[in-house]
Protein backbone atom coordinates (compact mmCIF):
# COMPACT_ATOMS: atom_id res chain seq x y z
CA UNK A 1 0.00 0.00 0.00
CA UNK A 2 1.39 3.28 -1.26
CA UNK A 3 2.04 6.15 1.58
CA UNK A 4 -0.23 8.89 0.50
CA UNK A 5 -2.93 5.71 0.72
CA UNK A 6 -1.70 5.01 4.30
CA UNK A 7 -2.05 8.48 5.40
CA UNK A 8 -5.37 9.50 3.76
CA UNK A 9 -6.52 6.01 5.70
CA UNK A 10 -4.95 7.24 8.91
CA UNK A 11 -6.71 10.95 8.62
CA UNK A 12 -9.97 9.23 7.59
CA UNK A 13 -9.92 7.10 10.55
CA UNK A 14 -8.87 9.86 12.81
CA UNK A 15 -11.03 12.08 11.75
CA UNK A 16 -14.20 9.62 12.48
CA UNK A 17 -13.05 8.52 15.76
CA UNK A 18 -13.87 12.10 17.99
CA UNK A 19 -17.78 11.79 15.63
CA UNK A 20 -17.76 7.68 16.98
CA UNK A 21 -16.70 9.28 20.58
CA UNK A 22 -19.00 12.18 20.86
CA UNK A 23 -21.58 9.61 19.54
CA UNK A 24 -20.74 7.09 21.96
CA UNK A 25 -21.36 9.76 24.94
CA UNK A 26 -24.46 11.04 23.44
CA UNK A 27 -26.18 7.82 23.24
CA UNK A 28 -25.11 6.84 26.58
CA UNK A 29 -26.42 10.19 27.62
CA UNK A 30 -29.70 9.61 25.77
CA UNK A 31 -30.32 5.96 26.81
CA UNK A 32 -29.87 7.71 30.69
CA UNK A 33 -31.80 10.28 29.97
CA UNK A 34 -34.38 8.17 28.33
CA UNK A 35 -34.27 5.68 31.18
CA UNK A 36 -34.91 8.41 33.98
CA UNK A 37 -37.83 10.17 32.74
CA UNK A 38 -39.46 6.24 31.99
CA UNK A 39 -38.71 5.41 36.11
CA UNK A 40 -39.73 8.95 36.95
CA UNK A 41 -43.11 8.55 35.42
CA UNK A 42 -43.83 4.77 36.67
CA UNK A 43 -43.03 6.39 40.67
CA UNK A 44 -45.06 9.27 39.64
CA UNK A 45 -47.87 7.62 38.54
CA UNK A 46 -48.18 5.08 41.58
CA UNK A 47 -47.88 8.17 44.00
CA UNK A 48 -51.34 9.76 42.17
CA UNK A 49 -53.82 9.67 44.80
CA UNK A 50 -56.47 9.59 42.11
CA UNK A 51 -54.93 6.51 40.54
CA UNK A 52 -56.53 3.65 42.46
CA UNK A 53 -59.97 5.50 42.35
CA UNK A 54 -59.25 5.11 38.41
CA UNK A 55 -58.64 1.79 38.63
CA UNK A 56 -61.76 -0.02 39.70
CA UNK A 57 -63.35 1.15 37.23
CA UNK A 58 -63.70 -0.15 33.70
CA UNK A 59 -61.24 -2.02 32.54
CA UNK A 60 -59.19 -0.22 29.37
CA UNK A 61 -60.90 2.92 30.26
CA UNK A 62 -59.07 6.01 29.87
CA UNK A 63 -56.65 7.53 33.10
CA UNK A 64 -56.76 10.63 31.97
CA UNK A 65 -53.95 13.00 33.19
CA UNK A 66 -53.15 10.50 35.88
CA UNK A 67 -50.63 8.59 33.87
CA UNK A 68 -48.39 8.64 31.09
CA UNK A 69 -49.39 7.07 27.53
CA UNK A 70 -46.78 4.98 27.49
CA UNK A 71 -47.47 3.09 30.65
CA UNK A 72 -49.24 0.30 30.56
CA UNK A 73 -51.23 -1.02 33.93
CA UNK A 74 -52.61 -4.24 34.83
CA UNK A 75 -53.63 -6.46 37.86
CA UNK A 76 -51.87 -9.32 39.57
CA UNK A 77 -54.52 -12.02 40.49
CA UNK A 78 -54.48 -14.27 43.09
CA UNK A 79 -53.97 -17.46 40.39
CA UNK A 80 -50.84 -15.38 38.47
CA UNK A 81 -52.31 -14.12 35.81
CA UNK A 82 -52.49 -10.55 34.54
CA UNK A 83 -55.47 -8.24 34.05
CA UNK A 84 -54.92 -5.51 31.58
CA UNK A 85 -56.46 -2.62 33.19
CA UNK A 86 -55.02 0.05 30.96
CA UNK A 87 -52.90 -0.15 27.35
CA UNK A 88 -50.18 2.00 26.53
CA UNK A 89 -51.23 4.12 23.71
CA UNK A 90 -54.72 4.39 23.01
CA UNK A 91 -57.35 1.99 23.87
CA UNK A 92 -57.79 0.43 20.85
CA UNK A 93 -53.94 -0.12 20.48
CA UNK A 94 -53.36 -4.07 21.12
CA UNK A 95 -50.22 -3.86 23.38
CA UNK A 96 -49.23 -6.98 24.37
CA UNK A 97 -48.05 -6.89 28.21
CA UNK A 98 -45.21 -8.52 28.83
CA UNK A 99 -45.18 -11.82 30.81
CA UNK A 100 -43.93 -11.94 34.23
CA UNK A 101 -42.97 -14.55 36.87
CA UNK A 102 -43.86 -14.14 40.85
CA UNK A 103 -40.49 -13.92 41.43
CA UNK A 104 -40.21 -10.89 39.13
CA UNK A 105 -43.24 -9.73 40.52
CA UNK A 106 -41.59 -9.39 44.20
CA UNK A 107 -38.62 -7.47 42.63
CA UNK A 108 -40.32 -4.81 41.24
CA UNK A 109 -42.29 -4.01 44.11
CA UNK A 110 -38.98 -3.08 45.63
CA UNK A 111 -37.48 -1.41 42.53
CA UNK A 112 -37.66 -0.91 39.02
CA UNK A 113 -36.52 -3.57 37.10
CA UNK A 114 -35.82 -4.41 33.46
CA UNK A 115 -37.72 -7.31 32.08
CA UNK A 116 -37.01 -8.24 28.08
CA UNK A 117 -39.95 -9.76 26.40
CA UNK A 118 -40.88 -8.93 22.79
CA UNK A 119 -39.36 -5.50 23.77
CA UNK A 120 -37.46 -4.33 27.01
CA UNK A 121 -39.60 -3.17 29.33
CA UNK A 122 -39.65 -0.99 32.72
CA UNK A 123 -41.55 -2.74 35.66
CA UNK A 124 -42.89 -1.63 38.95
CA UNK A 125 -45.45 -3.08 41.30
CA UNK A 126 -47.54 -1.50 44.35
CA UNK A 127 -49.81 -2.97 46.66
CA UNK A 128 -53.16 -1.53 47.38
CA UNK A 129 -54.76 -0.93 50.82
CA UNK A 130 -56.84 -4.12 49.12
CA UNK A 131 -53.96 -6.23 49.05
CA UNK A 132 -54.41 -5.50 45.14
CA UNK A 133 -51.25 -6.02 43.40
CA UNK A 134 -50.92 -3.66 40.36
CA UNK A 135 -48.52 -3.82 37.54
CA UNK A 136 -47.26 -0.50 35.71
CA UNK A 137 -45.01 -1.10 32.96
CA UNK A 138 -43.39 1.28 30.67
CA UNK A 139 -41.85 -0.16 26.93
CA UNK A 140 -38.25 0.74 26.16
CA UNK A 141 -39.63 0.94 22.05
CA UNK A 142 -39.43 4.34 21.68
CA UNK A 143 -36.26 4.88 24.02
CA UNK A 144 -34.62 2.24 21.45
CA UNK A 145 -35.93 3.39 18.75
CA UNK A 146 -35.10 6.86 19.36
CA UNK A 147 -30.92 5.87 20.34
CA UNK A 148 -31.20 3.23 17.64
CA UNK A 149 -31.45 6.87 15.22
CA UNK A 150 -28.80 8.65 17.38
CA UNK A 151 -26.33 5.22 16.40
CA UNK A 152 -27.84 5.28 13.10
CA UNK A 153 -27.06 9.27 12.60
CA UNK A 154 -23.95 8.98 14.59
CA UNK A 155 -22.24 6.16 12.34
CA UNK A 156 -23.46 7.97 8.82
CA UNK A 157 -21.52 11.28 10.34
CA UNK A 158 -18.29 9.57 10.64
CA UNK A 159 -18.67 7.82 7.58
CA UNK A 160 -19.11 11.21 5.61
CA UNK A 161 -16.64 12.51 7.70
CA UNK A 162 -14.18 10.25 6.91
CA UNK A 163 -14.79 9.75 3.70
CA UNK A 164 -14.34 13.82 3.35
CA UNK A 165 -11.31 13.53 5.49
CA UNK A 166 -9.49 10.96 3.71
CA UNK A 167 -10.37 13.06 -0.03
CA UNK A 168 -9.25 16.04 1.51
CA UNK A 169 -6.28 14.28 2.93
CA UNK A 170 -5.50 12.47 -0.68
CA UNK A 171 -5.90 15.61 -2.75
CA UNK A 172 -2.95 17.24 -0.54
CA UNK A 173 -1.03 14.71 0.09
CA UNK A 174 -1.33 14.12 -3.54
CA UNK A 175 0.18 17.29 -3.93
CA UNK A 176 2.95 17.16 -1.24
CA UNK A 177 4.23 13.90 -2.40
CA UNK A 178 4.62 15.40 -6.14
CA UNK A 179 8.30 15.59 -5.73
CA UNK A 180 8.61 12.09 -4.36
CA UNK A 181 7.24 10.64 -7.67
CA UNK A 182 9.64 12.47 -9.42
CA UNK A 183 12.41 11.27 -6.97
CA UNK A 184 11.28 7.60 -7.56
CA UNK A 185 11.30 8.45 -11.44
CA UNK A 186 14.82 9.90 -11.11
CA UNK A 187 15.85 6.82 -9.02
CA UNK A 188 15.28 4.27 -11.10
CA UNK A 189 16.74 6.03 -14.29
CA UNK A 190 19.84 6.32 -11.96
CA UNK A 191 19.30 2.77 -11.18
CA UNK A 192 19.50 1.87 -14.87
CA UNK A 193 22.47 3.39 -15.39
CA UNK A 194 22.00 7.26 -16.16
CA UNK A 195 24.10 8.65 -13.83
CA UNK A 196 23.98 12.27 -15.33
CA UNK A 197 20.53 12.44 -13.42
CA UNK A 198 19.84 14.96 -11.22
CA UNK A 199 17.00 14.80 -8.16
CA UNK A 200 14.46 17.47 -9.13
CA UNK A 201 14.90 20.97 -7.66
CA UNK A 202 12.36 20.92 -4.46
CA UNK A 203 11.72 24.22 -2.15
CA UNK A 204 14.77 24.36 0.50
CA UNK A 205 14.45 24.35 4.39
CA UNK A 206 11.49 21.51 3.78
CA UNK A 207 12.45 17.67 4.48
CA UNK A 208 11.82 17.01 0.32
CA UNK A 209 14.43 19.67 -0.18
CA UNK A 210 16.77 18.57 2.26
CA UNK A 211 15.86 14.78 0.55
CA UNK A 212 16.60 15.96 -2.68
CA UNK A 213 20.22 17.69 -1.86
CA UNK A 214 21.48 14.75 -0.06
CA UNK A 215 20.54 12.49 -3.09
CA UNK A 216 22.01 15.07 -5.18
CA UNK A 217 25.40 14.74 -3.05
CA UNK A 218 25.16 11.19 -3.05
CA UNK A 219 24.93 10.90 -6.85
CA UNK A 220 27.58 13.87 -7.31
CA UNK A 221 29.99 11.49 -5.02
CA UNK A 222 28.65 8.35 -7.15
CA UNK A 223 30.04 9.82 -10.35
CA UNK A 224 33.00 11.21 -8.75
CA UNK A 225 34.05 7.90 -7.78
CA UNK A 226 33.06 6.56 -11.01
CA UNK A 227 35.18 9.31 -12.63
CA UNK A 228 38.21 8.65 -10.29
CA UNK A 229 37.98 4.63 -10.56
CA UNK A 230 37.73 4.95 -14.15
CA UNK A 231 40.87 6.99 -14.15
CA UNK A 232 42.68 5.23 -11.35
CA UNK A 233 41.97 2.16 -13.63
CA UNK A 234 42.46 3.61 -17.06
CA UNK A 235 46.24 4.82 -16.60
CA UNK A 236 47.35 1.12 -16.02
CA UNK A 237 44.96 -0.12 -18.85
CA UNK A 238 46.71 2.49 -21.10
CA UNK A 239 50.27 1.00 -20.15
CA UNK A 240 49.53 -2.57 -20.43
CA UNK A 241 47.90 -1.95 -24.13
CA UNK A 242 50.66 -0.24 -25.32
CA UNK A 243 53.31 -2.53 -23.73
CA UNK A 244 51.30 -5.57 -24.93
CA UNK A 245 51.80 -4.08 -28.70
CA UNK A 246 54.98 -3.30 -28.15
CA UNK A 247 55.18 -7.08 -27.73
CA UNK A 248 53.24 -8.72 -30.70
CA UNK A 249 56.13 -6.91 -33.14
CA UNK A 250 58.26 -9.21 -34.61
CA UNK A 251 62.72 -8.88 -34.01
CA UNK A 252 61.71 -7.06 -30.75
CA UNK A 253 64.65 -6.08 -28.62
CA UNK A 254 65.26 -8.30 -25.77
CA UNK A 255 65.78 -5.33 -23.46
CA UNK A 256 62.76 -3.89 -24.71
CA UNK A 257 60.69 -6.89 -24.09
CA UNK A 258 61.75 -7.30 -20.29
CA UNK A 259 60.94 -3.89 -20.14
CA UNK A 260 57.57 -4.46 -21.63
CA UNK A 261 56.95 -7.82 -19.83
CA UNK A 262 58.22 -5.86 -16.19
CA UNK A 263 55.59 -2.94 -16.95
CA UNK A 264 52.89 -4.93 -17.62
CA UNK A 265 53.26 -6.69 -14.39
CA UNK A 266 53.71 -3.73 -12.57
CA UNK A 267 50.52 -2.19 -13.66
CA UNK A 268 48.51 -5.78 -13.30
CA UNK A 269 49.50 -5.56 -9.91
CA UNK A 270 48.58 -2.29 -9.49
CA UNK A 271 45.04 -3.27 -10.86
CA UNK A 272 44.77 -5.97 -8.26
CA UNK A 273 45.22 -3.62 -5.47
CA UNK A 274 42.96 -1.11 -6.42
CA UNK A 275 40.55 -4.09 -6.99
CA UNK A 276 41.46 -5.72 -3.39
CA UNK A 277 40.87 -2.00 -2.07
CA UNK A 278 37.70 -1.46 -3.49
CA UNK A 279 36.72 -4.59 -2.04
CA UNK A 280 37.78 -3.87 1.29
CA UNK A 281 36.26 -0.90 1.53
CA UNK A 282 32.54 -2.89 0.39
CA UNK A 283 33.23 -5.33 3.35
CA UNK A 284 34.44 -2.84 5.87
CA UNK A 285 31.05 -1.32 5.31
CA UNK A 286 28.98 -4.59 5.62
CA UNK A 287 30.46 -5.94 7.99
CA UNK A 288 30.31 -3.26 10.77
CA UNK A 289 29.99 -4.87 14.55
CA UNK A 290 30.29 -8.48 13.11
CA UNK A 291 31.66 -10.70 16.12
CA UNK A 292 35.32 -9.86 17.09
CA UNK A 293 38.16 -11.80 18.72
CA UNK A 294 40.71 -10.39 21.21
CA UNK A 295 43.62 -8.75 19.09
CA UNK A 296 46.87 -7.35 21.01
CA UNK A 297 47.25 -3.72 19.54
CA UNK A 298 50.95 -3.81 20.71
CA UNK A 299 51.80 -6.53 18.50
CA UNK A 300 49.99 -6.06 15.54
CA UNK A 301 51.64 -2.39 15.91
CA UNK A 302 55.10 -3.46 16.11
CA UNK A 303 55.21 -6.15 13.39
CA UNK A 304 55.02 -3.15 10.74
CA UNK A 305 56.50 -0.55 12.71
CA UNK A 306 59.67 -2.97 12.68
CA UNK A 307 59.20 -3.90 9.43
CA UNK A 308 59.12 -0.63 8.54
CA UNK A 309 62.39 -0.03 10.49
CA UNK A 310 63.83 -2.61 8.58
CA UNK A 311 62.77 -0.87 4.91
CA UNK A 312 64.11 2.59 5.83
CA UNK A 313 67.26 2.11 8.45
CA UNK A 314 67.96 5.65 7.98
CA UNK A 315 64.22 6.12 10.19
CA UNK A 316 64.44 7.30 13.38
CA UNK A 317 61.39 4.88 14.85
CA UNK A 318 60.16 4.58 18.56
CA UNK A 319 57.57 2.63 19.90
CA UNK A 320 56.01 3.14 23.02
CA UNK A 321 52.88 1.16 23.85
CA UNK A 322 51.61 -0.99 26.65
CA UNK A 323 52.28 -5.00 26.05
CA UNK A 324 48.54 -5.96 26.54
CA UNK A 325 46.93 -3.34 24.26
CA UNK A 326 44.03 -5.58 23.47
CA UNK A 327 40.69 -4.85 21.76
CA UNK A 328 37.79 -6.92 20.32
CA UNK A 329 38.63 -6.93 16.69
CA UNK A 330 38.78 -8.47 13.26
CA UNK A 331 42.27 -9.61 12.97
CA UNK A 332 42.97 -9.02 9.41
CA UNK A 333 41.07 -5.55 9.43
CA UNK A 334 43.57 -4.69 12.42
CA UNK A 335 46.31 -5.72 10.68
CA UNK A 336 45.40 -4.21 7.03
CA UNK A 337 44.67 -0.85 9.34
CA UNK A 338 48.00 -0.72 10.48
CA UNK A 339 49.85 -2.09 6.70
CA UNK A 340 47.59 0.60 4.99
CA UNK A 341 49.41 3.98 7.80
CA UNK A 342 52.87 2.46 7.30
CA UNK A 343 52.01 2.80 3.28
CA UNK A 344 51.46 6.33 3.73
CA UNK A 345 54.20 7.15 5.75
CA UNK A 346 56.34 5.39 3.14
CA UNK A 347 54.77 7.08 0.23
CA UNK A 348 54.49 10.79 1.89
CA UNK A 349 57.24 10.96 4.18
CA UNK A 350 61.06 11.33 3.22
CA UNK A 351 63.06 8.01 4.24
CA UNK A 352 64.82 9.88 7.23
CA UNK A 353 61.97 11.06 8.79
CA UNK A 354 60.84 10.51 12.39
CA UNK A 355 57.92 8.49 13.12
CA UNK A 356 57.13 8.10 16.90
CA UNK A 357 54.01 5.69 18.00
CA UNK A 358 52.43 5.82 21.75
CA UNK A 359 49.67 4.76 23.47
CA UNK A 360 47.09 6.33 25.75
CA UNK A 361 44.72 3.92 27.92
CA UNK A 362 41.58 6.05 29.49
CA UNK A 363 38.76 4.38 31.85
CA UNK A 364 36.70 3.27 28.50
CA UNK A 365 38.97 3.85 25.91
CA UNK A 366 42.51 3.47 24.42
CA UNK A 367 44.28 5.84 22.02
CA UNK A 368 47.30 5.05 19.41
CA UNK A 369 49.00 8.09 18.36
CA UNK A 370 51.45 7.73 15.36
CA UNK A 371 53.30 11.06 14.69
CA UNK A 372 55.78 11.64 11.97
CA UNK A 373 58.43 14.61 10.84
CA UNK A 374 56.93 14.34 7.43
CA UNK A 375 55.06 17.52 5.28
CA UNK A 376 52.23 17.15 7.03
CA UNK A 377 48.76 18.06 5.82
CA UNK A 378 47.07 21.28 6.02
CA UNK A 379 44.17 21.37 8.15
CA UNK A 380 41.67 22.98 6.18
CA UNK A 381 42.63 19.80 3.94
CA UNK A 382 42.44 17.10 6.42
CA UNK A 383 39.16 16.18 6.17
CA UNK A 384 39.21 15.71 2.17
CA UNK A 385 41.85 12.80 2.24
CA UNK A 386 39.37 10.17 4.32
CA UNK A 387 37.62 10.52 0.47
CA UNK A 388 37.88 8.18 -2.12
CA UNK A 389 40.40 8.97 -4.25
CA UNK A 390 41.32 11.96 -2.66
CA UNK A 391 44.08 14.40 -4.16
CA UNK A 392 45.29 17.21 -2.10
CA UNK A 393 47.33 18.02 -5.04
CA UNK A 394 46.29 18.16 -8.68
CA UNK A 395 49.79 18.84 -10.37
CA UNK A 396 51.28 15.78 -8.59
CA UNK A 397 50.92 12.12 -9.67
CA UNK A 398 49.32 9.28 -7.48
CA UNK A 399 52.23 8.15 -6.05
CA UNK A 400 52.89 11.91 -4.38
CA UNK A 401 49.89 14.24 -4.34
CA UNK A 402 46.66 11.53 -3.93
CA UNK A 403 45.47 9.09 -1.19
CA UNK A 404 43.73 6.92 -3.51
CA UNK A 405 41.87 4.10 -1.64
CA UNK A 406 44.45 4.38 1.64
CA UNK A 407 42.87 7.13 4.12
CA UNK A 408 39.32 5.93 2.87
CA UNK A 409 40.07 2.22 3.76
CA UNK A 410 42.02 3.39 7.09
CA UNK A 411 38.90 5.26 8.08
CA UNK A 412 36.28 2.43 7.58
CA UNK A 413 38.19 -0.10 9.73
CA UNK A 414 38.49 2.59 12.18
CA UNK A 415 34.54 2.99 11.98
CA UNK A 416 34.14 -0.87 11.22
CA UNK A 417 35.48 -1.19 15.16
CA UNK A 418 33.22 1.59 16.10
CA UNK A 419 36.40 3.63 16.51
CA UNK A 420 37.22 7.32 15.64
CA UNK A 421 40.07 8.60 13.86
CA UNK A 422 41.64 12.30 13.29
CA UNK A 423 44.53 14.39 12.10
CA UNK A 424 46.42 16.65 13.78
CA UNK A 425 49.65 18.46 14.14
CA UNK A 426 52.56 16.06 15.20
CA UNK A 427 55.02 17.06 17.65
CA UNK A 428 57.79 16.91 14.92
CA UNK A 429 55.90 19.46 12.76
CA UNK A 430 54.22 16.83 10.70
CA UNK A 431 51.19 14.80 10.91
CA UNK A 432 49.63 13.61 13.60
CA UNK A 433 46.92 10.35 13.64
CA UNK A 434 45.05 9.76 16.43
CA UNK A 435 42.85 6.39 16.43
CA UNK A 436 40.36 5.95 19.63
CA UNK A 437 38.90 2.46 20.34
CA UNK A 438 36.75 1.26 23.12
CA UNK A 439 37.87 -0.87 25.21
CA UNK A 440 34.13 -2.94 24.74
CA UNK A 441 32.92 -3.05 21.58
Amino acid sequence: MKLRTQISLLTALLSAIPVFVLGGVAIFNAQRSFNQAIDNSLVATINEPRLLRELRGNALAPIRGLADSFISIARYEQDGSLTLIRSAGNNSDDFLFPKLTPDQIIQASNGIITVEDEYKFRILTFESRRNEIYVLAASLEGAQEAVGEVISRTALAAIIIAFLSGLIAWFFVSRIFRPINQIVTTAHSVASGNFAQKMPKTKDGTEFGELTNAINKMLNSLRQFVSDASHELRTPLTVIRGYSEILQKTNLDKELQARAVARIETESLRMEKLVKDLLTLTKADESKNQNFDLVNLTLVVKEYFEDLKIQNPTRNIKINLPNNFEIQADQDSIQQLFSNIVQNIVRHTPNDSQVEVTGAENSDTMEIIIDDSGPGIPENLRAQVFERFSRIDESRSRETGGFGLGMSIIKSIVEKHNGKISLEDSKFNGLRIRLTFKKTI
